[in-house]
């Protein structure tokens, strides 16, 4: 029988190892495959050198089994075994190696039963262990903070979340420049002095000139002014505006009404070619109202939306294929159009009257992005933040404000390849592993 020993010396130069091996001197051995110290210990009884005496067995099914050395003194015949600190050394490297896997595959959305099934076929563990482990990796990472700009550009929004049925706001603070949050936290209620203190957690230099978007929340230019004074640029965010004019109209309204929220919408965007072709068929349809029955006049209605429809898909296929994207107009240009529609405001519906009074209000403000090109006209980047991170389905899942947290963390630490540098090829360190005779 040909008899193995080697030091741990022997096994430094595998790359894959050298973080766990490193940690324990050249002192021990493997003595085929039995796991010793070089030089048997002094008996803690009688202070006589003993002698090894086998071994016990401890192991990870299906992935490690170690054999650990036995001592016995011929003197006193006192038994004892070496450290275990080895074995659970190497069991804590593996299961570092492996978080990354496993917090990669919880970003996907799958629950931790679904985990513990998949690595059944890579290295089995149960649903706590991956919890346990996708925590502490949450929980320890360093994460890389906001660097303020000569500018800051920031966005603001909240949403409405439920924690075990409670319901819950998260606010986002978000760094349009960089694409990433500066601070999303949980709080139980949105009062003025509750985003006060959200402002004042994120850390921002508030007399450093700030490009601030969001909705348009009424509360906001009041409580902003007050954080920022003079070096404030408030963008309330267009699109959230013309999803408000959209609203006032019904899917069902008249060719009339649709030409009204085009003219309307056509305010900042470039929708010349939609009011032009709306124009002449609420002309058209006048005469249908004068001369047709009412059924005649639902079928030419339903029939012409469907025609506007197509333009409508057509026209947005076109600007695709010419690279062509929705051209927002200069301040001069809304100025005069959005006069044209004050002169006509009694032509309105009166829902839309308000509409247009609220417009004519804020209409300085909206028109802030006029000022320098740096300024934004919409506040996606939070709500795409939004929807990367924690989408409809998620909403009401959350058990407790910690685990809410610790979501919305991990699929931060995803959008930013956090554990891009840290994934290692697993079959090359299985292979590596082997090498150990474990």
């Amino acid at each position: 029988m040909v008899q193995v020993i080697t030091t741990l010396e022997n096994y430094a130069q595998i790359s894959s190892l050298r973080g766990v091996i490193s940690k324990f001197s050249n002192t021990f051995i493997l003595d085929n495959g039995i796991f010793y110290s070089e030089i048997t210990p002094i008996c803690p009884n009688c202070g006589k050198k003993m002698i090894r005496n086998g071994h016990n067995v401890r192991q990870k099914k299906g992935l490690i089994t170690l054999k650990i050395g036995k001592y016995h003194c011929n003197e006193c015949g006192k038994n004892i075994q070496e450290s275990t600190e080895f074995f659970v050394e190497l069991l804590r490297f593996i299961q570092e190696l492996i978080t990354p896997l496993v917090a990669t595959i919880r970003t996907e959305d799958v629950c931790y039963r679904g985990i513990e099934n998949i690595m059944q076929f890579i290295y089995p563990i149960g649903k706590d262990t991956a919890y346990k482990l996708i925590q502490n990796c949450i929980e320890s990472a360093e994460l890389s903070e906001y660097e303020a700009e000569s500018i800051q550009v920031i966005g603001y929004d909240e949403q409405i979340v439920f924690v075990n049925g409670v319901k819950k706001v998260r606010f986002l603070i978000f760094d349009v420049i960089s694409g990433l949050p500066i601070l999303e936290t949980l709080e139980d209620s949105k009062t003025s002095e509750v985003i006060k203190s959200v402002f004042i957690k994120s850390n921002l230099d508030f007399f450093k000139t700030t490009i601030v978007v969001t909705d348009l929340d009424k509360s906001y230019p009041k409580i902003l002014d007050e954080l920022f004074g003079e070096n404030l640029y408030h963008q309330p965010c267009l699109f959230h505006l013309m999803q408000l004019i959209c609203k006032t109209f019904s899917k069902n309204c008249s060719i009339i009404e649709e030409f009204m929220k085009y003219s309307l919408l056509n305010v900042f965007y470039d929708h010349e070619e939609e009011v032009r072709w709306l124009k002449d068929k609420a002309e058209e349809e006048k005469q249908h109202l004068e001369s047709d029955s009412k059924n005649k006049y639902k079928l030419w209605l339903r029939e012409t939306k469907k025609e506007f429809r197509i333009f409508c898909k057509e026209l947005e296929k076109k600007q695709r294929i010419e690279g062509i994207e929705s051209l927002i107009r200069g301040f001069n240009e809304i100025m005069d159009l959005f006069l044209d529609i004050l002169k006509n405001i009694e032509s309105y519906p009166h829902s839309l009257q308000k509409r247009i009074k609220m417009i004519d209000k804020n209409l300085v403000k909206l028109t802030t992005f006029c000022e320098s090109d740096l300024i934004p006209t919409t506040n996606n980047g939070c709500e795409n933040y939004f929807f990367r991170t924690l989408n409809m389905g998620w909403k009401k899942r959350m058990r407790t404000d910690r685990g809410l947290i610790n979501h919305l963390k991990l699929q931060f630490m995803r959008i930013t390849n956090y554990f891009e540098n840290k994934m290692k090829n697993l079959i090359d360190f299985f292979c590596e592993l082997r090498l150990l005779h474990i």
